[in-house]
């Protein structure tokens, strides 16, 4: 809405305006404009704005009546024109055109105003007029109203107050008038349309008063002296039936629900969340945790299991200043039935803290109460979904029922949802094995498994057999897994070829393998007292310290955890710190043993730090290893460049080295069976050495095609180790225990 500024009540302006008016033919609202029309005739000036709305309820025959009664009172005027008593004349013997005469009458109303006095001119206008008495009913319209009176806990001046905005809102002549207002006047101007006081109209548009507080009334974006209906309350008006409001506002989605136990959330956290949205009670749960962790699958198969219909509240971003206002509304149209309203992305709404600088701009200090006011008197089970939930300020914590953290989804979640996925559809058994092995590979989301299903559905009334389907599959969890993660699912599972007694470590490897396994299994039986175990893999590369910690993960029978430098740290100032924090406490809390693959590469030796942010990095990481209640190793390649206090925190320090005489021969025969080697290979091969498991496995995997046509298998094979090992003594890069 336009806005003219420092316009006095009562002053005259002799700029003209014409407008067009989109007045609704409902007799509700229009007996509220004649009922507003009358009283304002009573003390507003005779403006440019004001004339319009007075005039538009006269017939022709009546306003010749009037400009006949007028004429002699302010015909010798000198503040009437001759042109404008000429066109008055003319009007009157039918040569002036009825829709100029806005420009005659005005000017002759001010004048009569000031002759006679407003006492005097009243009730010879009000004998032209035939302005409803009472306002008219409308059944539907007085629901909503008493809806929203009862909802917000509005006064009777309350709810005349929002129903002037309201029709202010729908009304382009009223909304033209109200416009022409200054700050002072809109309040005065409301008291006599409603027929209330100045002190009683400005007691409920203050910020304390209900309408403010709620949300219903706003202060206008563009013009901060300006008030203005919610839009979400106009548009709750507007509603031809009551339905409308979730065709707007909510959407119900469709697809597969998966079973409660797939997600990555402990049993009795699943047990609490479902006692609660059963209850008759309205909870606030909060899902918050890792992107594409399963929150918004999880809380379709809460509202599934719980048997409420699941309302997903499609947000307009647009209207950020009215969101809890429009929520209220749904909250009051679904409250009475078995229903869950699920918020998904709801970080901004929930985000008083955060906005502290955009409200010292505005001037708005009411983020804080509008959050918590909503969820104290909300009637409706909601989930509210975040990934984040640092803006969230305590105050606002406190009021959730109950929440649950979300960790990305494990591979054998992962798996178990695409089985359920897949279970349905009419397509062969080998193609929907190999799609469930598939979604292992990949970080992939709930939402990309139901992409899956969705996609096979359609695919499998073309193609049925695995060697169609699967190529589809690859390339749609490769684009979801790139998507999501940037990368494939970090390997974390040993090879066949790999062996503990090949390893030369200063601890023997079994050893190892028993104490993590001693310790992880005592943390099982006694979560209450869990206990940390910090390992440290230094030495040469390609000496297997990799693949000893995917070794004790299976032995364990956990999960590895597997975080290099590319998930850690981040070109922004503090990011890596919180990447570190968020890496150990997820670790926790899955009770995943974490590898941290190439430490050194970003836990170097604090006094030769340049930037304060390599200091922090180290420092953060140094109070998270020391908090952790679980199974950390970490390995390197260059453990002197390893900062000094990171070193004396493991509790075990293994060193790896190069392979004995023994171990060589015994990696040999695993990695090349059948292949016989003479002694002459056997003692170029042992003067070549010594070896590294990474050796073989690089020789392995290119084993097929390194041979020339009159070389033999072994000789090349014998040559190609001995290369190896020449470079892996002159670079010390990693090369790593790849697969044999």
């Amino acid at each position: 809405m336009r806005r003219r500024r420092n316009k006095e009540f009562f002053q005259y302006t002799d700029n003209s305006r014409k407008f067009a008016s989109n007045s609704r033919n409902d007799a509700f609202l229009e007996s509220y404009e004649q009922l507003y029309t009358r009283r304002l005739l009573e003390k507003h000036r005779f403006s440019d704005e004001f004339i319009p709305i007075v005039t538009q309820y006269l017939s022709l025959e009546k306003r010749k009546q009037l400009l006949n009664e007028l004429l002699p009172y302010v015909i010798h005027n000198q503040n009437i024109t001759e042109y404008e008593k000429e066109n008055a004349k003319d009007f009157l013997e039918g040569r002036e055109q009825s829709s100029d005469f806005n420009t005659f009458i005005c000017p002759i109303l001010q004048v009569s105003d000031a002759l006679l006095g407003r006492e005097k001119l009243l009730p010879l206008l009000l004998k032209h007029f035939q302005f409803c008495s009472k306002p008219s009913e409308s059944k539907s319209f007085s629901e909503r109203l008493a809806r929203i009176s009862s909802t917000f806990h509005l006064t009777k001046t309350d709810t005349a107050i929002l129903l002037f905005f309201f029709i202010i809102d729908t009304n382009d002549l009223l909304s033209s008038l109200y416009n022409s207002w200054s700050k002072r006047d809109i309040i005065k101007g409301i008291s006599l349309c409603i027929a209330s006081t100045v002190n009683t109209v400005n007691k409920c548009l203050s910020p304390s008063g209900n309408l403010k507080k709620f949300g219903l009334i706003a202060v206008n974006k563009r013009f901060s002296a300006d008030l203005e209906i919610a839009p979400s309350v106009s548009d709750f008006f507007l509603m031809n039936k009551d339905g409308d409001i979730f065709d707007t506002l909510v959407k119900t989605k469709k697809g597969i629900s998966f079973p409660l136990e797939s997600f990555p959330v402990h049993e009795k956290e699943r047990e609490l969340c479902l006692s609660l949205l059963k209850s008759s009670r309205p909870v606030q749960i909060l899902l918050h945790g890792s992107e594409g962790s399963g929150k918004t699958e999880f809380a379709k198969a809460l509202a599934d299991q719980a048997k409420k219909k699941a309302y997903f509240y499609e947000r307009d971003k647009k209207d950020d200043e009215d969101v809890f206002t429009t929520l209220t509304l749904l909250d009051s149209s679904i409250a009475s039935s078995p229903a869950v309203l699920i918020i998904d992305e709801a970080e901004d709404m929930l985000d008083a803290g955060g906005k502290w600088l955009t409200n010292m701009m505005s001037g708005s200090k009411d983020d804080k109460a509008r959050i918590n006011t909503f969820l104290d008197q909300v009637h409706t089970p909601i989930i509210w979904i975040v990934n984040n939930t640092e803006g969230i300020i305590p105050s606002t914590r406190r009021r959730f029922t109950f929440s649950v953290e979300f960790t990305p989804l494990k591979k054998d979640k992962l798996q178990e949802m695409a089985e359920k996925a897949v279970a349905a559809l009419r397509i062969s058994t080998e193609a929907k094995k190999k799609a469930v092995q598939l979604a292992g590979n990949w970080n992939l989301t709930g939402a990309a498994i139901s992409n899956m299903k969705t996609t096979l559905e359609e695919l499998s009334k073309t193609y049925k057999e695995e060697k169609d389907l699967i190529p589809f599959i690859e390339i749609l969890f490769e684009a979801n897994g790139k998507l999501v993660s940037g990368k494939k699912r970090k390997k974390n599972i040993t090879e066949s070829c790999f062996s503990i007694d090949v390893l030369n470590v200063s601890i023997p490897a079994s050893k190892i393998v028993s104490t993590v396994n001693l310790i992880s299994n005592g943390n099982e039986e006694n979560r209450e007292n869990k206990q940390g175990l910090r390992i440290l893999f230094h030495g040469i590369p390609g000496s297997g310290k990799t693949e000893l910690a995917r070794f004790i993960a299976k032995e364990c029978g956990k999960d590895l955890d597997i975080r290099r430098a590319s998930d850690i740290l981040s070109a922004y100032v503090g990011e890596a710190e919180k990447n570190i924090a968020r890496m150990f406490h997820e670790a926790e809390k899955s009770g995943d043993i974490l590898l941290i693959d190439e430490a050194d590469s970003f836990l170097y030796n604090r006094g030769k730090a340049v930037r304060s942010w390599e200091i922090t990095q180290v420092n953060e990481f140094l109070t998270c290893m020391e908090e952790f209640k679980g199974i950390l190793i970490c390995t390197t390649n260059s453990m002197p460049n390893l900062d000094t206090a990171v070193i004396r925190r493991f509790q075990v320090k293994a060193e790896f080295k190069a392979m004995r005489q023994d171990q060589t021969e015994k990696l040999f025969t695993a990695f090349f069976p059948g292949i016989n080697v003479t002694d002459d290979n056997k003692r170029k091969l042992l003067e070549g050495g010594p070896y590294v498991p990474g050796d073989f496995s690089a020789v392995s995997r290119a084993s097929d095609y390194l041979c020339s046509e009159n070389e033999s298998k072994e000789d090349c094979i014998v040559k190609a180790l001995i290369a190896e090992a020449s470079h892996r003594l002159l670079n010390t890069a990693h090369i790593g225990f790849m697969a044999c």
